[in-house]
């Protein structure tokens, strides 16, 4: 289904944020998507590398793929985790194999977006 060029969603800056707390915070308080709870009661009151293991295994787990697809199709300007974790994850000390599938995981999700509003090409975040 391709929906009217009105409704077509744009790409927006990515808010910045000073570190990885900063941007977990970012995308639990976001005016949309569904309530980050299960997000938030992951991450709460953890920080340094602790906060990077949490944030690792969740962009490393498929189930919660699955979930954020299924979100993204309903806002398509979801603001997730993946979108900081490939541009800043090196500085906040992920591995590489985290950086690498943050990143597979929002071109997956601007492509899903393109898809669904019949774009060729996509991206949430600039």
């Amino acid at each position: 289904m391709v929906i009217s060029i009105s409704t077509t969603p744009q790409a927006r800056p990515l808010p910045t944020a000073d570190n990885l707390a900063d941007a977990c915070h970012r995308v639990i308080t976001q005016s949309q998507g569904d309530p980050a709870t299960r997000f938030e009661q992951a991450t709460h009151d953890r920080s340094g590398q602790d906060l990077v293991n949490v944030v690792s295994r969740l962009i490393n787990d498929h189930e919660t793929l699955e979930h954020r697809e299924k979100e993204v199709r309903r806002f398509p300007n979801l603001l997730t985790i993946e979108d900081y974790v490939w541009r800043n994850g090196q500085a906040w000390h992920f591995n590489q194999v985290t950086i690498d599938n943050a990143h597979g995981r929002a071109r997956y999700f601007d492509q899903v977006v393109a898809q669904q509003y019949g774009l060729d090409d996509f991206t949430r975040y600039i």
